[in-house]
C-alpha cells in the first residue's frame, strides 16, 4: 500500500516542435526574454524530480510489503505516513516547474490527481490504524481509480514514469 508511490511521476519525452523551431543567434539570443521552457527541457527537469521520489518510495516499499504480509494494518498506516513527505516533496518539485506555453492544463490536470492522491492517504492511515475495512476498500477503489486517470493523462502528455504504473511490487493498487 506505498501509497506514496501512486504519486510518483518521472518524465522523459522528446519535443519535435523544439527540434524544428530556429533558435535566435548572436545579440538576439543574448537578449531574449527568458520564457516557459520547452517540453523536452520540462520534461528533462520533471524526471529528476520524480526519479528522486521514485528512488525513495522504492526504499520505503518494502517495510509496506512486509507489513501487509503480516496483515499489520497499524503497521501499514505508520509505514504509509513516512511516505507523506516524499509525496510533498514531489508535488512541491513538480509545481515548482513551469511547463511549456500551451501545456500548462494537461500538467495542471496531472498534478491536481496527484494532489488528490496524496490527499488520500491521510484517510487511509486512520482508516487502517482504525481497522475500518469498509472505509479501506473504499478508499483503495478511489485509489485505483485516480491511478488510472494519471496514467492516462502521464501518458497522453509524453511522460514514461510518471504515475502509478511504477507501483513498488506488492501494492495493492
Amino acid at each position: 500500500m506505498a501509497a506514496a508511490s501512486l504519486v510518483l511521476a518521472g518524465c522523459e519525452a522528446q519535443d519535435d516542435r523544439a527540434a524544428r523551431e530556429p533558435r535566435p543567434r548572436g545579440a538576439v539570443a543574448r537578449n531574449a526574454p527568458a520564457g516557459p521552457p520547452a517540453k523536452a527541457e520540462f520534461l528533462r527537469k520533471a524526471e529528476a524530480v520524480c526519479a528522486d521520489a521514485r528512488q525513495r518510495v522504492t526504499r520505503l516499499s518494502g517495510g509496506v510489503a512486509a507489513k501487509i504480509a503480516d496483515e499489520d494494518a497499524a503497521g501499514v498506516a505508520a509505514e504509509l505516513r513516512k511516505g507523506l513527505p516524499i509525496a510533498d516533496d514531489l508535488l512541491g518539485g513538480l509545481r515548482a516547474l513551469t511547463p511549456p506555453r500551451g501545456d500548462e492544463g494537461i500538467v495542471g490536470d496531472y498534478l491536481e490527481v496527484i494532489a488528490k492522491q496524496r490527499g488520500r492517504i491521510p484517510p487511509l492511515v486512520e482508516a487502517l490504524e482504525a481497522e475500518d475495512i469498509s472505509t479501506i476498500e473504499v478508499l483503495v477503489a478511489e485509489l485505483r481509480q485516480g491511478n488510472q486517470r494519471a496514467k492516462r493523462l502521464a501518458e497522453d502528455y509524453g511522460f514514461r514514469k510518471c504515475g502509478p504504473g511504477g507501483s513498488p511490487r506488492g501494492m495493492p493498487f
